[in-house]
């Protein structure tokens, strides 16, 4: 549980991390540092919201800006 009283889990498919994945094809934010390199690599190569003009905005600064 993080400080929003969120749960936070890790769901797998067989041996597939669904969260990491999300990232990877640039469908999600990582949270934190999980996935970093994932969501580097899915910028890099414009995959998912990445490819968009303007990416939507990351979670952290939208609920920063709007609490």
């Amino acid at each position: 549980i993080d400080h929003y009283d969120r749960v936070l889990i890790r769901l797998f498919v067989g041996k597939t991390n669904i969260g990491r994945q999300m990232v990877l094809d640039g469908l999600a934010y990582s949270y934190g540092d999980t996935y970093k390199r994932e969501e580097s690599l899915a910028k890099s190569e414009n995959r998912g919201f990445w490819a968009f003009a303007k990416p939507p905005i990351n979670p952290k600064k939208w609920r920063k800006a709007n609490n």
